[in-house]
């Protein structure tokens, strides 16, 4: 691997991580650095997406519901060319429930996993994400807890 192959690694490593942490610290001026304001990204059953500001909202209604998240990124399989990759990564995510606003926290979780099939571009600010696929593969379920709807949720996209 040469030095900008190298380089582009570490730095689409980081961009994954930039997104967990982004996710998990309700942070969308962080998480506007992740994605390309055009994107096309598939998250199943929560939904499709083809704009940011629609992506970014919904995320952060979906994990408002929650005490705290978690989410987990590894195994980044990347490949390069010039000024597109694409990238292929294990995740898991931790959901810690809480009943209502104000609330003491349910320390009641759900988990589950999958895989990102994601396609990259550089940008002059960096490598974003333009489109993405997330496949879940388990879930593991809390007993007894009623599992957030996202057709609950205000925004629609």
């Amino acid at each position: 691997m040469n030095p900008t192959e190298t380089s582009d690694h570490i730095e689409i490593t980081g961009l994954l991580a930039r997104y967990a942490w982004a996710i998990d610290g309700r942070q969308p001026d962080l998480f506007a650095k992740v994605f390309t304001v055009d994107i096309d990204a598939d998250y199943g059953p929560f939904g499709s997406f083809s704009d940011l500001d629609t992506l970014s909202t919904r995320f952060d209604e979906y994990h408002a519901q929650f005490a705290t998240t978690q989410h987990l990124i590894s195994n980044a399989f990347i490949e390069l060319d010039g000024d597109t990759a694409t990238c292929r990564s294990y995740f898991q995510a931790t959901m810690v429930y809480v009943e209502a606003p104000g609330a003491e926290v349910d320390m009641r979780s759900f988990r589950g996993g999958g895989y990102y099939e994601d396609e990259l571009v550089r940008m002059p600010e960096g490598w974003r994400i333009a489109k993405r696929a997330c496949v879940g593969a388990w879930f593991k379920p809390a007993p007894e807890l009623v599992y957030p709807s996202v057709e609950g949720l205000a925004s629609s996209d």
